[in-house]
Formats: structure tokens, sequence, C-alpha cells
């Protein structure tokens, strides 16, 4: 192919013949531009490439789905699993709440009412516009009667004691039991979401008097002698987690 050293100019210019088998190059037909400014566009377009299709042993078969059971809705999320389980304990779910059908409402045989934390802390605020400072003693004798009664009924040693009450503690809704230090005397325990805490909103002091009265309990049965235990830290206050310490 030999290109024309001026593609504008004709043949009668250039006095030159048209060498038999040379291809033309110039530039197209029509209004005569710079050579410099023409611009060329596309003419062929290419067909795009069919895509392989795989066959044979190569190709994969699409994995069939696992069907899993069906969840009992009676049993909490957060009940043991078989991981927590040692050897030669019974495989069987913790009771949950039951309703009996006439008025009451049970966990592992114990009757519970089911109430809204918001009516707990009215009537916390009220006794407290009473009586002041001695509204707290007032409020962590009921839960320590609560408490009296659950940690009568369990047996076992004095971690599998603790460790229940702390389940029951959440499987009732009260906040995120979890058991910080267990010494022969010392219990440390932390609760996360305090119902308590939650419904009573901000406060300059620690608000949780109904489950530091049920640790109260707890602790004079382990130790087999009264306790105090102090809310070291509170929801309420601005604390990430309320903490209870009982010596």
């Amino acid at each position: 192919m030999e290109r024309d050293p001026d593609p504008g100019a004709s043949l009668r210019h250039r006095r030159r013949r048209v060498r038999p088998g040379a291809l033309r190059v110039g530039r197209p037909r029509g209004r005569r531009r710079h050579a410099g400014r023409v611009r060329t566009s596309a003419h062929v377009s290419i067909a795009p490439r069919p895509r392989a299709v795989r066959t044979g042993a190569g190709t994969r078969a699409p994995r069939a789905r696992r069907l899993q059971p069906a969840r009992d809705p009676r049993i909490l999320r957060s009940r043991l699993g078989v991981a927590d389980l040692g050897e030669g304990d019974p495989l069987s779910a913790p009771p949950a709440l039951d309703a009996d059908g006439r008025g009451g409402l049970t966990l592992g045989g114990a009757r519970y009412l089911l109430i809204r934390p918001e009516t707990l802390i009215g009537l916390q605020k009220a006794v407290e516009a009473a009586l002041g400072e001695r509204a707290a003693a007032c409020i962590a004798a009921g839960g320590r009667a609560g408490g009296a009664k659950a940690t009568a009924s369990l047996d076992g040693t004095a971690e599998e004691r603790v460790g229940r009450l702390l389940r029951i503690g959440g499987e009732i809704g009260w906040g995120e039991f979890a058991l910080e230090r267990l010494t022969a005397t010392e219990l440390a325990v932390r609760v996360r979401r305090s119902a308590v805490a939650e419904a009573y909103g901000p406060s300059t002091a620690p608000v949780c008097h109904l489950i530091r009265g049920v640790l109260e309990s707890l602790a004079a049965a382990v130790f087999g002698r009264p306790s105090i235990v102090v809310e070291t830290a509170c929801l309420a206050m601005g604390a990430p987690a309320c903490r209870f310490v009982a010596s």
C-alpha cells in the first residue's frame, strides 16, 4: 500500500498516474478539510465473543441447602448449649416461663410476677420521696426476701448455686448477670442492661437496691453468714454496667 504525499491534491495537479495494484489512502469524499484535522470514524464492528460453556466433569453442580430444624420458641436463646454441659450432665433444656392458664406464671416450679420496670421504679421513687435515704434500705429488704426464697431451692456447690441464680436473673429480664469473682470471703457480680437502672434514668447515686438485696441473700447462703453488698458502679450514674461486691 502506498500513500500520496498530499492526499488533498488531485491526480491532474500532481501529474501522476495511479499505479496498478496500489491502494490509495486519503481523506473521505465530501467537504474538504486539512488532512491533520480529519477524524476517521470506525466502520468495522467486532462481534462479541460467545462465552464458553463448561461441560463434563469440571462443571460444578449447585450445592443442596441444609435444612435446619425449627427452634422451640419456648426456649430462650441465652440458655446453655451443648458446649456448656459437662460429662454426665443431662442433655435437656432449662425450664422456661410457663403460664398455667389460671393466672399463674412459673419458672422451674416457682411463681413469678411479670411486671413492667416502670411500675417498680414508680414505687421506688415514691418511697424515696417519702422516706429519703431510708428508702434504699426498704427496697433492698424486699430484694432480700425474694432472694432468700430463690436461694433456698438451689442445690450443689457454691459456684453452682451462684451460677444458677445469676442465670435466673437473666431469664426473668432483670439484666445480663455475670460472675466476676467468687472466693471464700468475696463475691463480685456485674450486671449489664439492668432493668432497674434503665427505667430509673440518670441519677447521682446507685439505684439498683432491689438487685442488691437479692445478692445479699445469695452471699449469705454461700458464705454461711450475713453479708453486706455494695453497688460500686451503676448504669444510672453513667457506668457501662452495674457492679456489686459482697464481703
